[in-house]
C-alpha cells in the first residue's frame, strides 16, 4: 500500500476511535437508571461548610460528584445559579448540578453517572446547568462543593 493511502486509512481509523463513545452492546442496558448522588453532596457540603474557609481535601472521597468549570450567571437577587458542569462523553444524559445552602454559603457540585457497558473518550464536555435556590443568593459565598473553592461570580 502506498504511504499516503496507509496514512489516510490510519487517519480514518483514528477518527472513528476518537469520534465519541459507542455502546459495547447493540442497545442500551434495560432497566438501568442513574442514581443522583444527593447524599454524597449533602455529606461533602456539610464537611466543606463546617471547615470553611479552610480547604477540605476530596481525594478519593467520591466518584459521581464533579467539580465545576465555572459560573455563567449568579446575581445577588437571583433565586437560581447557572454553573458550567464538565462531564465525559459517556455521561451524555445523566449529569446535572446539585446545591446545598447554608446561611453564609451556597455549595454547588456537578454530578455525572456513566452508563454501564458504555465506552468513552477522554474528552471533557461542558454544559450549563441551572440550579434553583431556596433563598436569594444575596451576599452568600458561592462555593464549589467538590474543590471547596470560592467561585468567581460574574459582575461581583
Amino acid at each position: 500500500m502506498r504511504g499516503w493511502v496507509r496514512a489516510a486509512v490510519a487517519a480514518s481509523a483514528a477518527a472513528v476511535l476518537l469520534a465519541g463513545c459507542g455502546e459495547v452492546g447493540a442497545e442500551e442496558p434495560r432497566g438501568w437508571e442513574a442514581e443522583v448522588p444527593e447524599a454524597a453532596l449533602e455529606e461533602r457540603a456539610a464537611r466543606v461548610a463546617e471547615a470553611w474557609p479552610e480547604p477540605v481535601p476530596a481525594i478519593g472521597e467520591f466518584t459521581d460528584l464533579l467539580p465545576l468549570e465555572g459560573v455563567r450567571r449568579a446575581a445577588a437577587g437571583d433565586r437560581s445559579v447557572t454553573v458550567d458542569v464538565g462531564h465525559s462523553a459517556c455521561v451524555m444524559e445523566d449529569f446535572g448540578a446539585l446545591v446545598h445552602e447554608t446561611e453564609d454559603l451556597v455549595l454547588v457540585s456537578g454530578w455525572g453517572v456513566a452508563h454501564p457497558g458504555v465506552s468513552c473518550t477522554a474528552e471533557l464536555l461542558v454544559d450549563p446547568v441551572r440550579v434553583e435556590l431556596d433563598e436569594e443568593l444575596g451576599d452568600r459565598t458561592l462555593v464549589d462543593a467538590v474543590t471547596g473553592e470560592e467561585l468567581d461570580l460574574p459582575g461581583r
